[in-house]
């Protein structure tokens, strides 16, 4: 048994594919899943140029048992990431975290978290409650993958929920008082510009930092990475479904990007909602909800699905009917010490 450390390059991917299969089956999922690996650990994704990083393979008889990258942002020293986690059975997966959380230790890394790969901004969390639906945003894995981390140290940190309505006659008039008194107040509603995508990206990107910076993990992201992860959403995205909310001088304080779901026409993703600090509790976003559901039903879409709502959010709170929570999922963390958080 021997564990190998590799830099991240598309060639050594061969070895995270070849497992991936075995795990998983060739499927659908996998393969969208193997493709945006292909993507996010290849040498043009900008952002690997941004952080600290490495892949580390444990391998047995010749065979790679499991596979993961750690990651190290330059502004956040002190807290390692841990994502790409595969692996064919417990004993190889404990053995490769550990070996992993080790070499986080000695990079001075404090605290450790997971799965994340490489950011927030990509993809992360594990599935903790039963599926009613699967989402094309939704992660694989295999069931146990959680027991290891706990296993090792790990604890949960975060929770999140996902959500499907299939009812619009409550939350459209529900949010229309939100959204006519920010009209009424100046604000306005545009929609994204495919003719200025680089511009709208850039936008997009600026007012994304500003929102989301006090989020549980966030690091900074340049305009060139940002532009990398959304660029394959512009082959299938509709103009109308990504918002941006302006103030009188028509600057960006809010935003609201929904696509549909491949092979699920009928189902609306709202990805990503968000109003800046200075702007919120002034129902802003109920404005931005409105505009959204008001298209969503008028285009014909059976449902609305809710991907990333994590708990606390106002929006789990709010007393909609027609939706319904979907599945249930986590993040975990740890001290690189081997210490369980208190």
């Amino acid at each position: 048994m021997a564990i190998q450390s590799l830099p991240l390059y598309s060639p050594n991917l061969a070895v995270l594919e070849e497992l991936h299969e075995r795990i998983y089956g060739k499927t659908q999922q996998q393969q969208e899943a193997i493709a945006r690996y292909r993507r996010y650990l290849a040498t043009f994704n900008p952002y690997l140029s941004e952080i600290d990083s490495i892949q580390f393979i444990f391998n047995k008889e010749g065979n790679a048992l499991a596979h993961l990258v750690v990651a190290i942002h330059p502004e956040h020293k002190d807290i390692g990431i841990i994502g790409f986690f595969e692996a064919e059975d417990k004993t190889s997966a404990a053995a490769l975290l550990k070996h992993a959380c080790s070499h986080l230790q000695r990079k001075g890394c404090r605290k450790i978290r997971g799965p994340i790969d490489l950011s927030t901004w990509h993809s992360y969390r594990y599935i903790s409650g039963i599926q009613k639906t699967k989402s094309m945003l939704d992660p694989l894995h295999l069931p146990w993958y959680a027991g290891t981390w706990a296993n090792q140290g790990f604890r949960e940190v975060a929770w999140f929920v996902s959500a499907v309505r299939t009812d619009f006659s409550y939350i459209i008039p529900f949010t229309k008082q939100g959204h006519d008194t920010a009209l009424e107040a100046g604000f306005g509603i545009r929609q994204f510009d495919r003719k200025h995508a680089t511009r709208e990206l850039r936008i997009l990107h600026g007012i994304s930092s500003k929102i989301f910076t006090d989020s549980w993990n966030h690091s900074p992201i340049s305009l060139s990475s940002f532009y990398f992860i959304y660029e394959p959403y512009l082959s299938f995205l509709q103009e109308q479904y990504l918002l941006f909310l302006e103030d009188s001088r028509r600057n960006p304080v809010g935003f609201c990007f929904a696509l549909p779901e491949k092979g699920n026409p009928k189902r609306l993703i709202l990805k990503t909602l968000g109003v800046l600090s200075e702007y919120r509790k002034q129902g802003l976003a109920a404005a931005l909800l409105h505009a959204i559901h008001v298209r969503a039903q008028e285009d014909g879409f059976a449902e609305c699905y809710y991907p990333f709502i994590l708990e606390g959010n106002a929006v789990t709170k709010f007393p909609y009917e027609g939706y319904t929570m979907v599945s249930s999922y986590v993040a975990y963390e740890r001290f690189a010490d081997n210490n369980i958080l208190s």
